[in-house]
């Protein structure tokens, strides 16, 4: 058994209150906004009819008690004979439930803050601030995720120290360089600028940046000097410089504090293919402002990671904790962006509870099970749990039935189980304790039945005839699956032993599907790299079993019970696989 606790998921961790912003994204999540935690009522792998019924009728006594969000389910495949139980009482079977892993769908929102890919800097540096995050997706059309973007990244592009002294660095330039890469309908987006004339709106173009506040002659002096195809000119009230600025085609000028554009020199401008913009912005906040008409894209973080919804939390824990990110998108297979989620998320609670029914041992427990909260168990077998870090509330008794105890409860709660719900609770006793005959069984189980045979108004002979003739597991499954079907794993030492046991009401089917149940036996002993596997068949009519059995011959030596061929023994009068055949066979491989 592995050495873990039960309630102490791995991908839970503990972070400072400085891991995120306080308020750190808008909206919240499913669990946040106020639904309760999902608790889920389970048995054991390979469930047979008492671990099926018990999750059900304890479920539906929870519910009684007031219990919110509360359901059973099947960690696997229910047998021909739970199927019938079930049907017999019109009682829908749990859903089958193939793991409780927690999942990045668990802890992530999709109610979330983001960028258009077509926004500036500006519009992103708003949003960071308004949503006091320190990182947002970038999307395309509204859905298509783009990239991240985050204040570290806008801090560190505008921080960067020019190539050279011409302040020349690239298209991401520093806060102390010239250059900036953008449209003319971006610039007018951020300066809240009027836009005079202009020809291709929507190009983007890479500008150095100055600003008129010199004589005309040096300036001109700097237009012959640059290329000029490249040249922004932010400028005042100064009507000689924007004269010349259109007198030279400087591709971009942008007029500062509402000043006036002569209507003859707009329309020059406008013949010659210039751009003149109107801001109410005077000149230092113009350039301030004109560095974040950047598009957003030309800042995405490289290579972020993303997470789809349906990964394991546990698979991408190491990933999450090593890296400097904390905020996470989660992104379909087609690039839609479904959410994110934070580190500090992963503080959350589990979004489900386990309660475990007819098994303790957490490698007989559905997957996912050693990462979720396990907060109460009802068992009757040999304890075998792992340390747990809290209390946990333990009902294991010497009983035949789990489904014995879930009955006791009822009574001991003062509460009485409907009429359909005492039938499978019925049906779960009678098959684990074959109708009482199990040496298993005690005077418990037969309280138990006579109380609930009078809530469900049937006999337990005539619901346990009708079980037994509801169908053969051998006859109607294909072999592999009937080894699943009540399949128990143990450790002895270093030994890995299995044992499933099947009941019959004769021998007839077993005879005739021995050789292709043997050669299925021997093919999961070696793909399992098994020491022993045994199928124990009881014959519920004669009260007796077969054990047919596979692995190293040193332990098939040492099996307690006379050969009827070389893998075939007879084990007369055992109809109990956990109070006759395990203790002896357990001890004689020991």
């Amino acid at each position: 058994m592995k050495n873990q606790m039960i309630s102490q998921p791995r991908w839970k961790i503990e972070l400072s209150s400085t891991t995120v912003p306080e308020n750190g994204r808008r909206g919240k999540s499913a669990k946040e906004a106020g639904d309760s935690i999902k608790t889920i009522i389970i048995g054991h792998k390979n469930p047979d009819t008492d671990s099926i019924a018990s999750a059900h009728a304890y479920a539906e006594l929870k519910k009684m008690l007031g219990m919110k969000n509360v359901s059973a389910a099947c960690p696997g495949l229910p047998t021909e004979k739970t199927r019938f139980l079930f049907k017999k009482f019109a009682v829908p079977l749990p859903p089958v439930l193939e793991d409780v892993y927690p999942r990045v769908r668990d802890i992530s929102t999709s109610s979330f803050v983001s960028a258009s890919s077509e926004s500036t800097l500006m519009d992103a540096l708003e949003l960071l601030q308004s949503s006091r995050q320190i990182r947002i997706p970038v999307v395309e059309q509204s859905v298509r995720f783009f990239g991240m973007i985050s204040l570290f990244d806008l801090a560190g592009k505008f921080l960067q120290k020019p190539e050279n002294p011409q302040g020349r660095h690239s298209i991401n330039g520093s806060l102390i360089s010239r250059e900036v890469t953008t449209s003319v309908k971006l610039v007018a987006k951020s300066l809240n600028a009027k836009v005079i004339c202009s020809k291709n709106i929507d190009s983007l173009n890479t500008y150095d940046v100055y600003v008129g506040a010199m004589s005309e002659k040096k300036l001109r002096s700097i237009i012959k000097k640059k290329r000029r195809n490249r040249l922004a000119l932010v400028v005042g009230d100064r009507d000689d410089i924007q004269s010349l600025a259109v007198e030279t085609g400087v591709p971009l000028m942008i007029v500062t504090g509402n000043s006036d554009v002569p209507p003859e020199l707009a329309m020059k401008a406008e013949s010659k293919g210039i751009s003149i913009l109107q801001t109410p912005f005077d000149s230092a906040s113009s350039i301030r402002r004109l560095k974040f008409s950047l598009p957003v894209n030309l800042i995405l973080q490289d290579n972020s990671l993303t997470f789809s919804a349906d990964e394991k939390l546990s698979d991408i824990f190491d990933k999450l904790i090593s890296g400097p990110d904390d905020v996470f998108p989660v992104v379909s297979k087609d690039l839609k962006l479904e959410g994110v989620f934070t580190k500090f998320d992963l503080e959350k609670t589990s979004p489900v509870n386990l309660i475990l029914v007819d098994h303790n041992e957490l490698d007989q427990a559905i997957p996912g099970a050693y990462e979720v909260p396990v907060i109460e168990i009802i068992d009757h077998h040999k304890l075998g749990m792992p340390q747990t870090n809290v209390p946990v509330t333990v009902f294991n008794d010497v009983v035949g039935s789990t489904c014995t105890l879930v009955s006791e409860l009822y009574r001991k709660f003062g509460k009485r189980p409907r009429r359909q719900t005492a039938g499978i609770l019925m049906g779960g006793i009678i098959t684990d304790t074959l109708c009482l005959r199990s040496p298993t069984s005690t005077e418990r189980d037969s309280s138990a039945l006579r109380w609930l045979s009078k809530i469900a108004d049937c006999t337990p002979l005539e619901l346990s005839s009708e079980i037994i003739s509801a169908g053969s597991i051998i006859a109607g499954m294909s072999p592999s699956n009937v080894l699943l079907a009540d399949r128990k794993d143990y450790k002895v030492g270093n030994l890995t032993v299995a044992i499933s046991q099947v009941e019959e009401s004769g021998f007839e089917n077993f005879s005739s599907r021995k050789d292709a149940l043997y050669r299925e036996i021997l093919g999961v002993v070696e793909k399992e790299n098994l020491d022993f596997f045994g199928l124990l068949v009881t014959n519920v009519i004669r009260e007796t079993s077969v054990l047919l059995a596979a692995g190293k011959e040193n332990l098939l030596d040492k099996v307690p019970w006379p050969r009827l061929e070389k893998n075939l023994f007879e084990l007369e009068g055992v109809l109990s696989r956990k109070k006759q055949l395990l203790p002896k066979i357990l001890s004689a491989f020991n």
